[in-house]
């Protein structure tokens, strides 16, 4: 299980990711997460239409250059939102104490990034106000606060999320085994113990993906990351 966002750094021409993610054997994954942009509700910020209200510059807290934390605060500045964006947080518990110590105003994290955190959410100190997913009702999608023709981007930066956390073998993996991981995968995913015990851990539990659609949504990415929108997302990194 290698992560999130793995897979699109040879897409970006990253010359350190020397591996092609069409070769691989995918598994399965536990399927779609969603992000959301989050504010301190210190800065008297409750929506979208407060931050690009905003008289001063809001700080958008990010992880390194080139994460999906950074590239989506990144295209919404570049679409006119008053933000500052501060990347370089060593990891998400950092970007969550900075976020709740009012260093940060805003951030774009997963969901799950506040599994241990669920009482600012509860307490309305921390608030959504833009997601990625039509997960959060009343609360407008990401896609809708940058500009029409970086959506391709917009796609290739929140890919992570969109194939969720993936079990992958190597390459040349004889089909007939990938086919018995592939379907254990999801025999595993619909076992009533299984997702007794997951449900103490994820905020949301999506529907988990087979391997053949994993391998189908891959395939689809890595078309759609032709030349210009690959030049879109390096420009964007901070």
């Amino acid at each position: 299980m290698p992560g999130r966002s793995w897979f699109i750094e040879p897409m970006l021409k990253n010359p350190n990711a020397q591996f092609d993610p069409l070769t691989l054997g995918y598994v399965g994954s536990t399927g779609t997460m969603n992000s959301t942009v989050w504010v301190n509700a210190n800065t008297g910020i409750a929506s979208y239409k407060d931050l690009m209200a905003a008289k001063q510059p809001v700080i958008f807290g990010a992880l390194g250059a080139g994460t999906q934390t950074s590239i989506v605060g990144a295209m919404m500045a570049e679409h006119g939102a008053p933000i500052k964006l501060v990347s370089g947080y060593p990891g998400s518990a950092r970007l969550l104490l900075a976020l709740q110590q009012g260093e940060v105003h805003a951030v774009f994290l997963t969901e799950d990034s506040f599994l241990l955190h669920q009482e600012l959410i509860a307490q309305k100190r921390i608030l959504p106000i833009l997601q990625s997913r039509p997960v959060q009702p009343d609360i407008p999608l990401v896609s809708s606060a940058v500009a029409p023709a970086m959506l391709p981007v917009l796609e290739l930066a929140t890919a992570g999320e969109a194939l969720g956390m993936m079990v992958v073998t190597p390459p040349n993996v004889l089909a007939e085994r990938l086919e018995i991981l592939r379907k254990a995968f999801i025999e595993m995913a619909n076992d009533g113990e299984y997702r007794a015990e997951a449900a103490k851990f994820e905020t949301r539990r999506a529907t988990p993906f087979e391997g053949a659609q994993v391998a189908r949504m891959m395939r689809d990415l890595a078309a759609s990351a032709t030349p210009p929108v690959v030049t879109a997302f390096n420009r964007l990194k901070q």
